[in-house]
């Protein structure tokens, strides 16, 4: 099988093959990280859970090496070994993050870049031996983080910073000196981002405008907008397939989900959108299994949501598979697979 990759923000990250996934974990407002079996997407069971955080604003999972990072408001970023799902384990934790939000994971480089909003620093953090995680550097920026993503390919880093319309671009190419390529300002409010790193084309979900907005870094320091393509307002995370050349918003107000077609960028299209009040509910961030056409939706502020799989093989009919709901996943911020 060809190696098929996937792009998001706030859950799931960095180019990841894509599958099949066996598991998805996810952080929650409750400070859970809880693990889901689903190697049946019809039919999901919750394996384990973490418990003793506060609330996880962001993870990502190494599918080489079988471990998650995490961080939560109590300013730590949390290594764990999901190596066994049925029992996974924190490995350790590394404080010093205030305000956190973990933005991605370089994960050849084992690196793990994670913020401190209070002291509006981006770290680079060596996670190569998670028993033992090291500051590497730091970079400084002006306005506070929202969400982010990574090019693992071109070493570029992305963080969105919603009400002040800025997205910030950073070389990270050398983890012990970053450098801020440009705080770029933008028309409406940014959240979710993601790129197609082989023709480094990112996307970005714009809050206030509702819409999904594209954009040409081929010159990192020098962006370009091509072109947006109106939705309903308030989309938040974001899921692109590069290989169907598919973009998937989650939208928290209007409690859905919707497909674009992003195969000319400077021309993209809406090809729908999913709406189940029964299994959506202010959805927040997204995992996209590309080989299996499944994507897996984090539900955030309402109990009684949790985890909702859905059959994305026609994005312009999207259905519902399941919907689990258990105290460690309600309320979730932040998805992932394995």
């Amino acid at each position: 099988m060809l190696a098929k990759k996937v792009q998001g923000a706030g859950g799931v990250g960095g180019a990841y093959p894509t599958g099949p996934f066996t598991h998805v974990f996810t952080g929650n407002q409750g400070g859970y990280i809880a693990a889901t079996d689903v190697s049946n997407p019809a039919s999901l069971s919750q394996t384990s859970f973490l418990s003793g955080f506060s609330t996880l604003r962001g993870l990502r999972v190494d599918r080489s090496t079988n471990r998650l990072f995490a961080c939560d408001l109590a300013a730590n970023l949390r290594a764990i070994d999901v190596s066994n799902p049925n029992s996974i384990s924190q490995i350790s934790s590394k404080t010093g993050y205030t305000s956190s939000r973990f933005l991605d994971l370089d994960t050849s480089a084992k690196v793990a870049f994670i913020d401190n909003n209070s002291l509006k620093r981006l770290y680079a953090v060596d996670v190569s031996n998670p028993a033992s995680m090291v500051d590497l550097s730091f970079a400084s920026y002006v306005d506070t983080h929202h969400m982010g993503t990574y090019d693992q390919t071109n070493k570029i880093l992305f963080r969105t910073t919603f009400s002040s319309g800025k997205i910030q671009i950073f070389d990270a190419s050398n983890p012990s000196s970053m450098a801020l390529l440009i705080n770029w300002a933008v028309s409406g409010y940014p959240t979710g981002i993601a790129v197609d790193e082989a023709n480094q084309v990112g996307f970005f979900a714009n809050w206030s405008l509702g819409r999904l907005d594209s954009f040409d870094y081929s010159t990192p320091g020098s962006p370009s907008l091509l072109g947006s393509v109106s939705l309903a307002y308030y989309p938040q995370g974001v899921a692109i397939d590069t290989v169907n050349q598919v973009c998937y918003l989650a939208n928290e107000t209007y409690d859905r989900i919707h497909a674009v077609d992003i195969s000319n960028p400077s021309s993209m299209s809406d090809l729908g959108f999913l709406y189940d009040a029964t299994n959506l509910d202010s959805v927040y961030q997204l995992a996209l299994d590309v080989d299996s056409a499944v994507l897996y939706c984090a539900n955030k502020t309402v109990t009684g949501r949790g985890i909702t799989s859905i059959d994305v093989s026609n994005p312009a009919s999207m259905t519902v598979l399941d919907n689990l709901a258990t105290t460690e996943n309600d309320r979730a911020w932040s998805i992932g697979g394995l």
